[in-house]
């Protein structure tokens, strides 16, 4: 049968069948997709925010500058918010992978995505983590001024790379969910003709 030939009447059911079927994974994987963009815009603006604001407020007079921060700081703190967010967007974008790998382009964009975040997670871990500790939680006549100074001016340019991280995987997921948007409009619109 060619796109010309009509459509046998007892093949309709299940051509409509797979065009619902089709359009309904296709609403899914746009779907899961987009919510991981969503993520990592969370997260971009969050970490930028902490560059911008953040960052020069607790490293301009060390240590009172923490002295503060640590009083603001009394109920919650940035880290409640992305050791939330961090683990639920690397689940959406792992799953984002998984519903997009038939459709390799998207696929490759998705998965850059996830390793640049996973990047910024190991940065977090193994550099942020241990300055926190010494900024924010240790108590502050227990640790050297030349040590808390040195780690309130790494953690700024620290962040920037995370910033920089975060802005590439947002970059490449958007890529991703447009070249699967896009094929999924083609996909539908084939259906359509099968249809016809």
């Amino acid at each position: 049968m060619t796109a010309q030939d009509p459509v046998a009447p007892e093949a309709l059911p299940n051509l409509l069948a797979v065009s619902i079927r089709g359009r309904e994974v296709i609403a899914v994987r746009l779907s899961v997709t987009s919510l991981a963009v969503v993520g990592l815009g969370m997260l971009l603006g969050a970490s930028a925010y902490e560059s911008i604001v953040m960052a020069p407020n607790f490293a301009a007079r060390v240590p009172e500058s923490l002295q503060h921060i640590r009083g603001f700081f009394i109920t919650t703190n940035p880290g409640t918010f992305f050791r939330v967010l961090a683990p639920a967007t690397q689940i959406l974008l792992l799953s984002a992978v998984v519903l997009n790998w038939r459709l390799q382009r998207a696929r490759w964009f998705l998965v850059g995505a996830l390793v640049a975040l996973a990047v910024a997670d190991v940065i977090t871990f193994t550099f942020h983590y241990p300055r926190n500790a010494l900024l924010f939680e240790r108590p502050l006549d227990q640790v050297p001024l030349s040590q808390l100074l040195e780690a309130a001016r790494q953690w700024g340019p620290g962040n920037h790379v995370r910033v920089a991280l975060l802005a590439t995987a947002i970059l490449s997921a958007l890529r991703g969910l447009m070249t699967s948007a896009e094929r999924g409009r083609l996909t539908a619109a084939a259906a359509d003709e099968r249809l016809k």
